[in-house]
């Protein structure tokens, strides 16, 4: 899948995009209220560390999450993106588990800029932000059918490099949304609560592919229907 400014980020074969409330960035704007969420890991104040949680719903359990991404303005400027010591990527059964604990119980991942993360830099020339669309390569097993939520929150060097994860809603996202996306803050630093609804879409893009084994049993059941139609072809 490429998006409008030429960033190929979805492209893998016999992929199923599950989650894209990224859509055009190329028609987005950034100044639409509400404004974004903070969604963050802080290196000296643990207690402040939070999450934005969007969920996607799955109907098959041979699958493998194999890319993500999320769309992030950074308070400080772009070149703040230089100061992530790391990306924390989660995925949760439930948003509920995320109210004690921001490691996800499905998966939990930290990805290390520039290995397994790419930014594209993203200018608003209508306002004072700069932004990151922020793209990972992971394989990580979905162990069933059924509703999931994911969560990155990257972790920087700078107290002062902030990143807020985007709002969907004037994106023309590509999968519908149900304004249901969800902030964590286990640690209760903003004393806000450990688990907010806030009502929105948030800016996230998730594909899976099938497990090999599910590939094979695909192509042997293709094969073999082709091999019945050959043997009822008439002579």
């Amino acid at each position: 899948m490429t998006f409008a400014w030429g960033v190929t980020l979805f492209g893998t074969a016999g992929g199923a995009v599950v989650l894209n409330q990224i859509g055009d960035v190329s028609a987005y704007d950034f100044g639409a209220a509400p404004g974004p969420t903070l969604s963050q890991m802080f290196a000296d104040f643990p207690d402040y560390d939070c999450t934005v949680l969007e969920d996607f719903t799955v109907s098959s359990a041979e699958l493998r999450i194999t890319q993500v991404a999320a769309l992030f303005r950074a308070q400080a400027g772009f070149i703040s993106f230089q100061n992530i010591q790391g990306y924390y990527l989660n995925f949760f059964s439930s948003p509920d588990l995320a109210a004690t604990s921001l490691t996800g119980d499905v998966a939990s991942v930290v990805i290390s800029p520039g290995s397994g993360a790419a930014v594209t830099q993203i200018i608003d020339n209508a306002g004072p932000y700069e932004y990151g669309l922020v793209s990972f390569s992971v394989n990580i097993p979905l162990p069933s059918a059924g509703n999931y939520w994911v969560g990155v929150s990257p972790k920087s060097s700078v107290t002062t490099d902030q990143f807020f994860l985007m709002n969907s809603g004037a994106t023309g996202a590509l999968t519908p949304g149900n304004a249901n996306g969800k902030w964590a803050n286990p640690g209760l630093g903003f004393g806000e609560g450990a688990l907010l609804a806030k009502n929105l879409d948030y800016a996230y893009a998730v594909t899976a592919v099938p497990e090999p084994a599910t590939i094979t049993l695909w192509i042997l059941g293709s094969c073999g229907w082709l091999c019945r139609r050959q043997r009822a072809r008439p002579a």
